[in-house]
This record gives structure tokens, sequence and C-alpha cells, in this order.
């Protein structure tokens, strides 16, 4: 059985035919394309719109959990605040029972805590005589402890200025230095700095072995059991 074969122009009309005519077109796309491949351009749409809404899915969890870890961090940092200031004021009530025992471990004798009424009455006579001045005084008296004592070494009375935390950082040592100097010049007695603790990191220490500052890090406030 012969099969005609289209000529040339009978094909370029019949694709002319088919880009200009839209029902032909689909009728032929039908016609060559299995059903699978005609349902590829509804499944890739499909698709897409998933991939978008998993996308926004996503960054929405995304935003969700950087908001929960910020709370979570934020609310730690407070938890870690109010421990911090349970810790440090557990040590400083130890500090004031047990500081003369602990200072009289480091070379003082006749150690005596100076409780902070006598210790205004001090400076307030310091203030009235113009050696201090109100500010100054305000910040030696919110020292953690003042104890009086007598060094061993060469038997003069010396005031002991402590700065008590938790874990000692480079500020205690430097408060407890100001604090020293400042009482120092206002009673004209011999004042030094101490920083008490269960640690004391790196830069402190150095701190504190430059500016002589007495170090006390007691064994038994390695691990506080905090009611």
């Amino acid at each position: 059985m012969a099969v005609d074969v289209a000529t040339e122009e009978e094909v370029r009309r019949i694709i002319r035919l088919i880009e200009t005519n839209a029902e032909i077109r689909e009728a032929v796309r039908r016609a060559i394309l299995t059903d699978e491949l005609l349902e590829l351009p509804d499944k890739f749409a499909r698709f897409v719109e998933s991939m978008n809404e998993f996308r926004t899915s996503m960054e929405q969890f995304r935003d969700v959990t950087e908001k929960r870890l910020d709370h979570l961090e934020s609310g730690m940092g407070r938890l870690e605040s109010r421990v911090g200031r349970l810790e440090g004021g557990h040590f400083e009530n130890k500090w004031k029972e047990n500081g003369t025992a602990y200072l009289g471990s480091k070379g003082f004798r006749r150690v005596r805590l100076i409780d902070k009424s006598t210790l205004a009455n001090l400076l307030d006579d310091a203030v009235d005589s113009g050696a201090l001045d109100g500010d100054t005084e305000n910040d030696i008296l919110l020292v953690d402890a003042v104890h009086s004592a007598v060094d061993k070494g060469s038997s003069a009375a010396v005031y002991i200025a402590t700065e008590v935390s938790g874990r000692v950082h480079a500020e205690d040592v430097e408060r407890a230095m100001r604090r020293a100097a400042s009482l120092e010049a206002a009673t004209g007695t011999s004042s030094m700095a101490c920083v008490a603790g269960a640690s004391i990191d790196d830069i402190a220490r150095a701190m504190a072995e430059e500016g002589d500052v007495i170090v006390v890090l007691p064994a038994e406030w390695d691990r506080p059991q905090i009611a």
C-alpha cells in the first residue's frame, strides 16, 4: 500500500496552521504526548507551590525558633544573674562569719570585723574634717567587709577592705583596691585590699599580684550548699 509523502510546502502549511490555531495545536499536542507527559506541567506547578509553602513554613519555624532561643538565652542570663547574687550573698555571709580565720591564715592577728555603723562613724569624722568627700564615703560603705587587724610581720595596725564574689573578676580587684586606697586616705591608717571567692579568673589574679591584693579562696567554697 503506497504511503503519501507530504511535500515541503504542505509541511510548512501544517506548521503554520499549528502555530496559528490554538485548537489544532492542542489536538496535536494531545495526539503526540502521553497522559503522563501532559500532566507534567500541572505536577511541576503543584511541586513549585508545595516548595514555596515549605519554604514559608521553614522561615516561620526559623523565626519562632530564634525568638524562643532569644527568650531562653535571656531567661538563662537572668537565672545566672540571680544565682550569682545568691551565691555572692552566701559567700559574703561566710566571709563575715569566718573572715577572721581566713585573714589569720594570711599573716594577720587581732582580726576584727568592723560593722557598717562603726565604719560610717569613722568616715563621718573624715568627712567633717575635710579629709573625705561624701561620694567617696558612700563608695567605701559599699565595700563587702572591712576588718581591722595587726600585720604579724610589721606589727602595724591595718584595715583590710574585702570584695567578695562567687568568681573573682578584674572589676572586683579594682573595687577592692580603690576602696582600700580611699579608706587609707580617709583614716590615715594603712589599708589593704582583699578579694575572696570560690575561684578567680586569670586576669583578676594577675591584677591582684601586681597590686599586692590579698586573695582568699577558701576550699570549702568550691561547692557551696545554698538552701
